[in-house]
């Protein structure tokens, strides 16, 4: 998958490195493997996000050195890498970056099924845990002697976000037999990494007792959503940084409960909805429907209008993919 790929970036000046908006472990984890491995090969890079990086994970490697994507930014650069996304829209709000004609050549490293084919290469494998174990194969096929302990943690973190901390069903032998040569590599233990993650802001705990308030339950028992409106990140945020991150697993974790939402607004109507499942429930399918997208157990959707009719909506939308869930 990654054998010609250095090859094809060493003629380039400088390379961009962009990750996809809001980010995660697996996000900035993978970035921040790219960034270590591009650096080792002597290619000069720099790295993006529309987002500012979550407190929880700035101890990553290259982490504190990745800037604000702002209109413009790509202009100059010969070849951009995109990480942990494989739709144009998922790394940026402002328009496509990916287009007919871009002056770059675009290179998408990414675990999620249905990529976008307006990428020039495209490295992908649905069936990888994380973006991370994508990257630590890049490592193993260049050699692991490039791979530093920092970097084999933020990689290590990335792992294990993405699959639950190594519970969910993406999580094969090969994804044991990674995470096992990040922790020789590394020499460290996973509460090292695991104590670094679980860093919470005060704003963070607030809201996340504002949400657990919200929790409701279809008839059958087997759906659950959760709210939060802009107003309460706003009170929260006074208190520190908000990061709502695996909020949604709350109501998942409730009895009974199979499929959880996670509706989240913000400014101009925009909502934000989060879906988790259980057993064979594909939530991607719900999220495809809602012009959004991810895996079988973990997808996400953005909905223009009310916290309630977004709600409406991905409930319409369950109930033609799933009706067995909602009958009671």
């Amino acid at each position: 998958m990654f054998e010609s790929l250095l090859s094809e970036l060493k003629p380039f000046y400088e390379v961009a490195v962009l990750s996809h908006i809001r980010p995660d472990a697996d996000c900035i984890g993978a970035q921040s493997g790219v960034c270590s491995l591009l650096e080792a090969h002597d290619i000069k890079y720099t790295a993006f996000n529309e987002d500012p990086v979550p407190s929880n994970l700035l101890w990553m490697k290259h982490a504190k050195k990745i800037q604000l994507l702002e209109p413009g930014s790509l202009q100059g650069f010969e070849a951009v890498i995109f990480v942990d996304g494989n739709q144009t829209h998922r790394f940026t709000r402002k328009g496509d970056v990916v287009y007919e004609g871009s002056p770059f050549m675009s290179v998408m490293i990414d675990h999620h099924p249905n990529p976008d084919t307006n990428f020039d290469i495209v490295c992908s494998d649905a069936t990888a845990s994380s973006t991370c174990e994508l990257i630590f194969r890049w490592f193993e096929q260049v050699g692991l002697d490039k791979l530093d302990a920092q970097t084999a943690q933020a990689l290590f973190a990335g792992m294990m976000r993405d699959t639950g901390s190594f519970s969910f069903e993406n999580t094969g032998p090969s994804t044991l037999k990674t995470a096992g040569e990040l922790l020789r590599i590394g020499a460290f233990t996973p509460n090292v990494v695991v104590e670094k993650m679980s860093d919470k802001s005060l704003g963070t705990v607030k809201a996340l007792g504002e949400v657990m308030q919200s929790i409701e339950l279809t008839p059958s028992g087997k759906v659950a959503t959760i709210m939060m409106t802009n107003e309460q990140m706003e009170m929260c945020a006074k208190f520190g940084e908000v990061d709502t991150d695996g909020f949604v697993n709350q109501a998942l974790a409730i009895n009974d409960v199979e499929v959880a939402l996670f509706f989240k607004e913000s400014q101009n109507e925009e909502i934000r909805m989060s879906l988790r499942a259980k057993g064979d429930v594909d939530v991607n399918v719900w999220a495809r429907d809602l012009h959004g997208g991810g895996h079988q157990k973990a997808a996400g959707a953005m909905f223009q209008g009310s916290l309630e009719r977004a709600r409406e909506e991905a409930l319409s939308v369950g109930r033609r993919h799933n009706p067995d869930l909602f009958r009671f």
